[in-house]
């Protein structure tokens, strides 16, 4: 009976634990060449801000952002992603993709990461950003070798400081993503002078499934930590708060 189960046991792992410690390939990414991130409803996140500052929320909600390209003016939705206190998760309709844990830069504790980026299910960590020099130039590191999947380098020019300093981008930067020196894409942050801050994420044609996904997750992170650093502030204080409790 016995070593009937560790049969049982060792097929299980054979089959099941493989696709617990890797992310599944996303198709419809393939599709794209340019997406946007973006605030679903500004109003939800002013409420959240109200409650708390005002009135001493002690539940979080959820905030939405989606993940849209544009056709004849007209977006589409390609993902959607949802902000919670302890992870940002990417779907596609109701599958989770990836769950992303924002790092508090100011606690100390956690070094040069910036963000851990897991498995959607085991919850098993299989890539970090982190910014070893804390210059922001960053890498993608993949937890299972400790290799770097990817170079992250914050540039930005006297058009882009003029730009912020004028309210028509939020930050001056943007982040080139290399790989061995070759550039595979960008993420811009887009003006915020008609509309909310939102990010957009490209990369080149050849670009495989995986980075295209690690790419959309930086963006994810960038929009909170960059886009609207009053929502960090507000995982960051609710984190604190729960753990003092």
């Amino acid at each position: 009976m016995t070593a009937q189960i560790s049969r049982t046991a060792r097929r299980f792992s054979t089959v099941i634990a493989p696709q617990l410690t890797k992310l599944d390939p996303v198709p419809c990414l393939q599709s794209y060449t340019k997406l946007l991130i973006s605030i679903v409803d500004i109003t939800k996140l002013h409420n959240a801000l109200e409650n708390y500052i005002l009135h001493n929320a002690t539940v979080f909600e959820p905030i939405d952002f989606e993940v849209t390209y544009q056709s004849n003016s007209t977006p589409g939705i390609v993902l959607r992603a949802q902000i919670y206190v302890d992870e940002v998760v990417l779907f596609e309709n109701q599958k989770r993709l990836v769950s992303v844990t924002l790092a508090d830069p100011d606690s100390g504790l956690d070094g040069p990461t910036v963000a851990k980026i897991r498995h959607p299910i085991s919850g098993i960590k299989m890539f970090e950003i982190v910014d070893f020099a804390h210059s922001g130039n960053l890498q993608i590191m993949s937890s299972t070798d400790d290799t770097s999947r990817c170079q992250i380098d914050t540039t930005t020019n006297p058009i882009r400081k003029l730009l912020a300093f004028c309210g028509m981008t939020f930050v001056p930067e943007w982040w080139l993503v290399r790989q061995e020196g070759t550039e595979l894409g960008k993420i811009m942050p887009k003006s915020s002078f008609f509309k909310e801050n939102a990010v957009e994420v490209s990369w080149g044609e050849t670009t495989d499934n995986e980075l295209r996904l690690l790419m959309l997750c930086f963006g994810l992170v960038q929009i909170v930590r960059e886009g609207f650093p009053q929502l960090l502030h507000l995982i960051r204080d609710y984190r604190q708060r729960r753990g003092n409790a």
